[in-house]
C-alpha cells in the first residue's frame, strides 16, 4: 500500500523502516519479543521483521536520524551508513484482531504510514546487542540473524507483506554490489549516528 488513506477516525503512525545490509549483502531480520505483531497464521512462524519504528511527533527528526535512533534502540549499534532510501512513504493497514483488541498503540491508529532507508553495517555480530542502555535493557527484539530479502519477504507478518515486498524490490540491486565488493562504505560521506533521545518505537 503506497501512501494509502488514513481510516477517518483514526490516523497512520509515521514511521521509519531500516534494511541493514552486511558485507555479504544479507540483511539483518529479528523476531519481535511481544506476541501481537505474530499474525494470524496457523504456524506462527515468529514475527520476524526489519528494525522499525515511530518518528518524533513534534517534527525534530528527519527519516535519517529516526533510523539511526531506531538502530540504537533495537540493535545496540550506530555503525551503520545510510546508503539510500525510497523517495516516497509506504504504509500498511493494521489487521482486524489487532484493531478490535487494543492491542496496538492504544488504538489510536489504523496503521503506519513508513519511509524506507537502507544501510550498511560495518561492525562486527558481536556490536549487535538487543538488549542495551539505549532501551534500558527491555529489548524488543528476542532474537536476530541475517537473511537474504526473499526470506525477509516470506517470514514477515501478512499485513506487512506488500509493503515488504516492495522494500525489496527497490533495495534490491544493493545485494550484488555490496556481496561483489563493488562498494564499500568508503564510497559515500558518514552519516551523523548520534541519537537525539530514546523513544519508544
Amino acid at each position: 500500500m503506497t501512501d494509502g488513506a488514513p481510516s477517518p477516525a483514526r490516523p497512520f503512525r509515521q514511521g521509519v523502516g531500516l534494511v541493514i545490509f552486511n558485507s555479504d549483502g544479507k540483511v539483518l531480520i529479528a523476531a519481535r519479543s511481544d506476541k501481537a505483531s505474530l499474525g494470524d497464521r496457523p504456524d506462527k512462524r515468529g514475527a520476524w521483521q526489519f528494525p522499525q519504528g515511530g518518528m518524533k511527533k513534534d517534527g525534530s527528526e528527519s527519516p535519517e536520524q529516526a533510523a539511526m535512533r531506531e538502530a540504537l534502540e533495537e540493535i545496540g549499534t550506530d555503525k551503520l551508513v545510510i546508503i539510500d532510501k525510497i523517495p516516497y512513504q509506504l504504509a500498511y493497514l493494521f489487521p482486524d484482531y489487532l484493531m478490535s483488541s487494543d492491542q496496538v498503540f492504544n488504538n489510536k491508529y489504523c496503521g503506519q504510514q513508513q519511509w524506507w532507508l537502507a544501510a550498511y553495517f560495518y561492525g562486527d555480530d558481536a556490536d549487535i546487542r538487543l538488549e542495551n542502555e539505549y532501551n534500558d535493557e527491555h529489548a524488543e527484539f528476542s532474537q536476530w540473524r541475517w537473511a537474504t530479502l526473499e526470506e525477509a519477504v516470506a517470514l514477515v507478518v501478512d499485513f506487512k507483506k506488500e509493503v515488504y515486498t516492495q522494500v525489496a524490490h527497490y533495495f534490491a540491486p544493493w545485494v550484488g554490489k555490496i556481496a561483489s565488493g563493488a562498494f564499500k562504505p568508503d564510497d559515500i560521506p558518514a552519516t551523523p549516528t548520534k541519537a537525539p533521545s530514546p523513544m519508544q518505537g
